[in-house]
């Protein structure tokens, strides 16, 4: 599960949401309990949904069965299928570089400290505009904004 939420969640370009198909909490192999904050009925409207596991297709199969005849259109995407000989965040870290530009999938990777990042396939934009011209944008219109303050009524009181 960290695959998806620290890789998409922490990048700031994604909403992250837990789904399950009962208001039960899930216990991992490890003894960790997971309350999912959505059931399969109510969940909000998704882009995608995220499953996860190395055997998810089938220890998750009614679920899943459940989720395709809930009527929710989100693209299913099992992140760990044929992943044998593959760290579990490469999926993460591909897709988001295929959602978002590779500048963003890359600075996620450093965040998170994953070294090995050679061997990924990143493929996309390479370059996000909207990160970095929307504050440009901004700025500029900030300073044309105080300088018309400036001009306009400031500017009056010292004559």
């Amino acid at each position: 599960m960290s695959a998806a939420f620290d890789t998409y969640a922490a990048s700031g370009t994604t909403t992250t949401l837990t789904v399950s198909s009962k208001n039960v909490a899930i216990v991992t192999k490890h003894g960790l309990n997971l309350v999912a904050r959505y059931q399969t009925k109510d969940v909000p409207t998704l882009a995608k949904m995220i499953v996860v596991g190395a055997d998810a297709e089938s220890e998750a199969a009614e679920d899943i069965k459940q989720w395709n005849n809930s009527g929710n259109s989100a693209k299913l995407m099992f992140f760990h299928r044929d992943m044998s000989g593959r760290f579990a965040m490469d999926p993460a870290f591909e897709d988001l570089a295929k959602q978002e530009d590779i500048q963003t999938a890359k600075f996620a990777a450093k965040r998170l400290e994953y070294r090995a990042t050679d061997h990924l396939k990143l493929e996309g934009r390479p370059f996000s505009f909207e990160a970095f011209g929307i504050p440009i944008l901004l700025g500029i219109l900030s300073l044309l904004v105080a300088r018309f303050i400036d001009k306009r009524l400031i500017g009056r009181k010292k004559g």
